[in-house]
């Protein structure tokens, strides 16, 4: 177990709570007023990917803490990575092309509900 994996463990976790969870992501504006969403709520199938990918890098993590990583260190360490790339590639679509279509959207990431 290094350092990197921890932090990379930190970071796919990260990425799931503070995108998917009671955190603001989306805010709307229409004849209401501004209503504020969740990435889970707006983007389920987005939510559900990055949520599996998550555990699937928790889990690497745990087995190589716990010393029975199923690759060598540098295709382990690339297998790690390139979840992550996906989960990132899939967050950063939503930010680019929101769910809502077009009309009047901010995108506020990490800012409490």
């Amino acid at each position: 177990m290094t350092p990197w994996l921890g932090l990379a463990a930190l970071g796919a976790v990260g990425q799931f709570v503070f995108g998917y969870t009671a955190f603001t992501f989306y805010a709307t504006v229409g004849r209401r007023g501004t209503t504020t969403w969740s990435g889970w709520l707006t983007t389920p199938h987005t939510g559900w990917v990055v949520m599996l990918l998550t555990l699937a890098i928790i889990g690497l993590v745990w087995l190589a803490a716990q010393r029975r990583a199923p690759l060598a260190p540098s295709r382990f360490g690339a297998l790690i990575a390139g979840l992550g790339l996906v989960s990132a590639a899939a967050i950063g679509h939503r930010i680019l092309q929101p769910p809502f279509g077009s009309g009047t959207i901010s995108v506020q990431i990490g800012v409490a509900a």
